[in-house]
């Protein structure tokens, strides 16, 4: 078994590379697309319920008629 070690400076080095490499960037361009898949999600979901509700009544209305 092989051990490997990590140092403090390693892990500056990776920090600075992701500062330098736009980070922030790619952070808020993530949010912006999770908060579209969230609208969109929320809008399905409703207009699923939507049309479940209506064939819910249509079913409804048929089966006492």
């Amino acid at each position: 078994m092989t051990t490997h070690e990590i140092t403090l400076k390693d892990v500056y080095d990776i920090v600075l590379e992701l500062k330098q490499t736009n980070a922030r960037e790619r952070l808020d361009d993530h949010e912006t697309r999770i908060r579209s898949l969230e609208r969109q999600l929320v809008w399905w979901s409703g207009a699923a319920a939507g049309i479940g509700a209506i064939i819910g009544t249509v079913i409804s209305f048929f089966m006492k008629g």
